[in-house]
């Protein structure tokens, strides 16, 4: 219960310094200090901060997280909970919340509802979405998600300690050497630490002997693993007509989270020829067969979704799923980070190879790459899934959410929103300098967008234009959009649509201009992958 109690304490003063003069806008948990008394040390927390700045935390879009300051006091929930250190100081925020994350994960099945409610408001990456951030209804979120929770897990445990000041009355008779807390930094020689931190409940007489035997030397505190122990491959008791659904990424960079959204992994299964490499899982009730292909290209493509078929007759249909360039207008207002999904718009069937074609009498080139349509139950199952985003929205950063608690490496490698000031869109008659970051660009030929109250991932419909070729001129991407009506532009596609049931799914990663950077590539991949798992939800087994 006393580690209950300090949380609680530390949770109502978090309350009170997000709206005063001691908070600084950076606060982190190694500015909780105690104070000895002589031999005796009160867990009696203090919170340490400068008061050069008087302001409720900014959102910083850089981070994965909003508010570093809440993401640490988070950490620091969870630190009091293990009674060890999770993380240095020291770490990026990105990282921080990827290890504090995937800790919570972990432990989901042993901390108490209301503790883990708290701790989870805390590291939510969008903790504040929808409040105005004013001192008072800032408090008020903080209040209701992290301090609420809290202290209803206290009252399961005693009902004669209510009052804030009681709390602190009672933390401050209890000595830190005696109470089971392990995660304190002691700036003095000696220290009553543990070599190696032991659950309280399992202390037997021995070790409490030990435990309180004072120590000559100071000894640092293990990290705490963010890499998970249990694999999450099962068994395979299914045979190759057991699988009905496919995803087909180009690059490897498409695959990793299409593979962290499968709920399940199975092992594999034999092959009579290798020439795919195949991820067996389950997404949702649907058993699904992920492969990649060696190189990216429409021709490439048609030979792997062959040979995918001969190994699996029994699939329905198909998701590419990945990246791609967007064309944005007036009336499609993409941006990177979007999704696009393929569907028939007049003459094309949701995808067109703009590369093909014949040349008439008059030397005009017409385009004859008209391509299958989606299949029916696809058709229909989005636009089931546009009734439902009409009424609730898209789920796409909950999964993207869920993902990087699973894999928190992907934090690092990037699968993480961008930030809209690093989507910048130039007029298309502007030519980019080779691989040009942009820094000295002429300013102004860029196109001024209002930033969006979201960051959410909008998803838009149309047609998808495919060749054999980068499109990496935004005169190239003008003219297609003008005669062809093309919203995305890519290079596999049109290798399969005449070849097996198929749907595209593309993030956009660029605007298939002349500026051919690749920051937002992983990201892009994500939000494509997270939007074909959430239409298997919709699409019946």
């Amino acid at each position: 219960m006393t580690k209950l109690v300090l949380a609680v304490v530390l949770a109502h003063s978090l309350l009170c310094i997000y709206d005063g003069p001691w908070f600084c806008g950076h606060w982190n948990r190694s500015k909780i200090v105690f104070y000895r008394e002589g031999s005796f040390i009160p867990v009696r927390p203090f919170l340490c901060t400068p008061t050069h700045k008087i302001s409720v935390e900014t959102a910083n879009s850089e981070n994965f997280h909003r508010f570093p300051g809440i993401l640490d006091f988070g950490v620091a929930l969870l630190e009091i909970y293990l009674g060890q250190r999770i993380a240095s100081d020291q770490n990026p925020t990105n990282n921080l919340w990827a290890i504090a994350s995937r800790v919570l994960e972990e432990q989901k099945y042993n901390m108490n509802s209301n503790y883990r409610s708290a701790v989870k408001a805390c590291l939510l990456p969008d903790f504040g979405t929808g409040c105005d951030c004013t001192p008072q209804k800032f408090r008020g979120l903080i209040f209701s998600q992290i301090v609420s929770p809290l202290q209803k897990e206290l009252t399961t445990f005693t009902q004669g300690i209510t009052e804030v000041s009681s709390l602190s009355e009672f933390t401050s008779r209890i000595d830190l050497v005696s109470g089971h807390f392990y995660h304190i930094t002691y700036i003095q020689e000696r220290s009553p630490l543990p070599e190696r931190p032991i659950s309280v409940k399992t202390l037997s007489s021995e070790q409490k002997d030990l435990y309180h035997k004072p120590e000559t030397e100071f000894r640092s505190l293990r990290t705490y693993s963010n890499k998970s122990t249990v694999s999450n491959i099962s068994n395979n008791s299914y045979s190759h007509n057991s699988y009905t659904v496919a995803i087909i990424c180009p690059m490897g960079i498409e695959m990793a989270p299409v593979l962290a959204m499968l709920d399940k992994e199975h092992s594999n299964l034999p092959l009579a020829r290798h020439r795919n490499k195949y991820i067996l899982g389950e997404i949702g009730e649907h058993r699904v067969v992920v492969t990649v292909m060696p190189e990216i290209g429409n021709n490439r493509a048609a030979a792997v979704v062959t040979q995918l078929q001969n190994d699996f007759a029994e699939l329905r249909f198909g998701l590419l799923v990945g990246i791609g360039g967007g064309i944005p207008d007036l009336k499609n207002d993409i941006r990177l980070g979007d999704v696009v999904v393929s569907q028939p718009v007049l003459n094309f069937g949701g995808v067109v190879q703009f590369d093909r074609g014949k040349m008439l009498t008059d030397n005009r080139f017409e385009r004859t790459g008209h391509l299958n349509k989606p299949p029916a139950l696809l058709s229909s199952s989005l636009e089931t899934l546009k009734a439902r985003h009409k009424q609730n929205g898209n789920r796409i950063n909950d999964h993207l959410t869920e993902m990087l608690r699973k894999y928190p490496n992907m934090v690092q490698e990037q699968y993480i929103y961008q930030g809209h000031e690093n989507d910048i869109l130039f007029h298309h008659s502007y030519d980019h300098e080779s691989d040009s970051d942009c820094k000295d660009c002429k300013r102004d030929m860029l196109i001024e967008r209002q930033p969006r109250e979201s960051r959410s991932p909008r998803v838009h419909y149309g047609t998808i234009g495919s060749a054999n070729m980068v499109v990496k001129d935004a005169k190239i991407r003008e003219e297609l959009k003008r005669n062809l009506g093309i919203i995305c532009v890519e290079m596999e596609a049109a290798g399969l649509m005449d070849e097996f049931p198929c749907l595209v799914i593309r993030g956009i990663s660029d605007y298939a201009d002349s500026q051919k950077v690749k920051r937002w590539q992983p990201y892009a991949a994500a939000v494509a992958a997270a939007f074909a798992k959430e239409l298997l939800s919709i699409v019946p087994p």
